[in-house]
């Protein structure tokens, strides 16, 4: 399945302060049909880099809420279980969609039409983009270690008259997470080149149709940049492919000029540990 659905049914996390705690991915929402303006109650999408197993989305799916959790929001039910959570805020959203088979109507008008809303977070925001599962497996948050197994008794030797010696070996991740790795690893040998090839060609395609329109070409080269590194391209290749591309802008001096604070600033803010989880 490709992409993160979730079906909000009003809590104390407003749709704003959800995008807010993932400051680079692109989330949309809209309003449900028994949505009114006292009480919202939204869907959101997350989309994905690529397809994911159903394994890739529960662990995705639990990663939203511990970061949900971390912020101070918290399920109807885990509160019921927990008096002694010192956060009482409930994020809304219905767990029991957080399987891989929910499904979700298509964004409709609430009941009073003054009270519906789409809203797209990261549609201008060149920050914002696709959930990348592969970061998000590989830098999981999670704590999937196992249990220790116990360390069995060894008889007695006749020769030392001690207790022979045994080392266990430490498993630093679980079998089913490792697991999880190595499939989005072997598919990823196999699509990324050509996916970052196209990625790459889009971007370029996106900012040479605007680079000769007057007064965007400081955005547009920003958004170029920003582009170039969701393809994960590394520094060198975004400041040559900047450079290379400075050429087809009204004022290629001025393009030039910005390309390392563009570099510095994607360096600092477009990364998956920047905050985005």
């Amino acid at each position: 399945m490709r992409g993160i659905w979730l079906d909000n049914d009003g809590g104390d996390l407003t749709h704003a302060a959800f995008a807010g705690l993932f400051p680079f991915l692109r989330v949309v929402v809209w309003n449900t049909a028994s949505s009114t303006a006292e009480k919202p109650r939204w869907r959101a999408f997350i989309p994905t880099t690529c397809a994911m197993s159903m394994d890739v989305h529960t662990a995705i799916m639990a990663q939203i809420e511990k970061v949900l959790n971390r912020a101070g929001y918290w399920a109807e039910r885990d509160l019921a279980k927990n008096a002694h959570t010192k956060s009482r805020l409930c994020h809304g959203f219905d767990k029991s969609k957080f399987n891989a088979a929910s499904l979700f109507y298509l964004p409709c008008q609430a009941r009073d039409p003054r009270h519906s809303f789409f809203i797209d977070y990261g549609a201008d925001d060149p920050c914002r983009g696709p959930l990348d599962l592969h970061a998000w497996i590989e830098d999981c948050i999670l704590s999937l270690r196992p249990e220790p197994e116990p360390v069995p008794i060894m008889p007695v030797t006749p020769a030392t008259d001690s207790p022979a010696q045994s080392t266990p070996t430490a498993t630093s991740v679980s079998a089913s997470l490792q697991a999880m790795r190595d499939t989005l690893a072997a598919d990823r040998a196999q699509t990324s080149a050509g996916h970052r090839e196209a990625q790459v060609a889009s971007a370029i395609e996106a900012w040479q149709v605007t680079a000769y329109v007057p007064g965007t070409g400081h955005d547009a080269f920003f958004r170029l940049g920003a582009a170039l590194k969701r393809a994960s391209l590394d520094e060198a290749e975004i400041r040559a492919t900047l450079s290379e591309q400075a050429a087809y802008s009204r004022s290629p001096r001025e393009r030039r000029a910005e390309i390392k604070d563009i570099v510095k600033s994607l360096s600092r803010r477009g990364t998956i540990n920047g905050g985005g989880r």
